[in-house]
């Protein structure tokens, strides 16, 4: 294999390729990312042009039956002199380019040094000066698996890369990351029903529910056995590391196609030429819609903007002097207007609220209430909302789940309020 490349383009692509390699625990192969410039491995999925001039590069994690898969075939960026495939070590390849400017062409040539079972390359990096740099690696057939066969896709959506993104960043917070990869409550929920996409989380205590309206699908075809999957939090995390890379879209936009078969989930963004698999988790996520509060037996108040209420959680808590568990939301209007209270402070033995610090947010009260909330479980969810309009509905008991509705019902927080006493 040898190829020519422009250090940036390359480093932005291996750097994501990485990123799953790298996930893997100190075990030999897997922390190797296999290149390929074999034109037929990518041409059906990313290109028409049968002659395509590029660079595939593939990592897996076996921890997480993840696969990756970036194509690199920019002409103003890579030019394919001898076809081939090597397999590099990741960490130590990144410590490498890391010696050279972002716009410097490098030549990288793998030659075989030993015939084996497990052939040993000798990858060999040459700069515009001549300045060569060498390095042993080793070649397997093990990472050498497709990120899935199309042909047996049962369902399958195409949504803008926004609304994908929306729909991690504002459920994969609510998402219990220590001991709990293995259930259903380390995963993140997809489901395809009355023509929506709903993306939900949840850890027991609060759930988060965003929907994406078909509106907003360009092109789908739903299957009634495969409308739905869990999706672990390293797969997402690396979705949006995908999306938000700093890589070129030449069409100016970034769509994802999520495709589902009976064994996988298929993530393909053609635009930057990436592909993303993962092994279908099995289990059942909790029957989340039971929890959702009926409006009807709830009071709403209203904020004009969602910065606000999060900004005043964020004065609260860098006071010095306050070190509270819970804070407390108490809508008031007798005064003619309508103010939230939000106050911090603790229960004494009398039951009395000692306050720590307030500070009053402006809101349109339909009744008035007070709830202790545990302010890490608010202000998450409120800062991905920007200056966009919250409805609160609470109960008139206290301790009944309350919830936050923005953009018009698209987002919805559910929340178990704490008990003070």
């Amino acid at each position: 294999m040898k190829i020519k490349i422009q250090t940036k383009a390359f480093t932005s692509a291996f750097t994501l390729a990485v990123g799953v390699a790298g996930t893997r625990r100190n075990c030999g192969i897997w922390q190797y990312v296999k290149f390929s410039t074999k034109k037929s491995c990518y041409r059906s999925k990313f290109s028409t042009k049968k002659d395509r001039n590029g660079v595939m590069l593939n990592a897996k994690d076996t921890d997480e039956n993840l696969h990756f898969q970036i194509v690199v075939d920019d002409e103003s960026t890579v030019e394919v002199i001898k076809d081939g495939e090597c397999f590099i070590h990741g960490k130590r390849m990144l410590e490498v380019l890391k010696r050279y400017k972002k716009n410097t062409v490098l030549t990288i040539e793998s030659i075989k040094t030993k015939e084996s079972k497990k052939s040993k390359y000798t990858v060999v990096i040459t700069d515009e000066s001549g300045v060569t740099l060498n390095f042993d690696t080793m070649y397997e057939d093990t990472l050498d698996m497709p990120p899935g066969n199309e042909r047996n896709i049962s369902s399958y959506l195409t949504i803008s890369a926004a609304d994908m993104l929306k729909g991690i960043n504002r459920t994969i917070f609510g998402v219990k990351t220590e001991g709990y990869q293995s259930e259903v409550y380390g995963n993140v929920y997809f489901d395809i029903k009355d023509d929506v996409l709903n993306v939900v989380s949840t850890d027991k205590i609060r759930l988060q529910w965003q929907k994406i309206p078909f509106k907003n699908v360009k092109h789908h075809k739903i299957d009634s056995d495969t409308h739905h999957c869990l999706v672990s939090i390293s797969q997402l995390k690396l979705i949006k590391k995908a999306l938000t890379a700093k890589l070129p879209a030449k069409d100016g936009t970034i769509r994802m196609n999520v495709c589902l078969d009976q064994k996988r989930v298929m993530w393909y963004c053609p635009s930057r030429k990436i592909a993303i698999s993962s092994v279908l988790f099995d289990g059942k996520f909790p029957k989340w819609r039971q929890i959702i509060p009926d409006k009807d037996s709830t009071s709403v108040n209203t904020f004009n903007n969602a910065q606000l209420l999060c900004d005043a959680i964020v004065q609260i808590r860098q006071t010095k002097h306050v070190d509270a568990k819970y804070l407390r939301f108490q809508f008031d209007d007798s005064s003619g207007y309508g103010t939230c209270r939000v106050e911090s402070g603790i229960k004494v033995k009398d039951k009395n609220f000692v306050k720590g610090s307030g500070v009053g947010v402006p809101c349109s009260v339909q009744r008035k209430n007070s709830y202790y909330i545990n302010p890490d479980f608010l202000s998450e969810p409120l800062a991905t909302m920007g200056d966009s309009p919250v409805l609160f509905y609470g109960q008139d008991d206290p301790c009944n789940p309350v919830m936050l509705e923005c953009d018009h019902g698209d987002y919805i927080v559910v929340l178990m309020p704490i008990d003070p006493d």
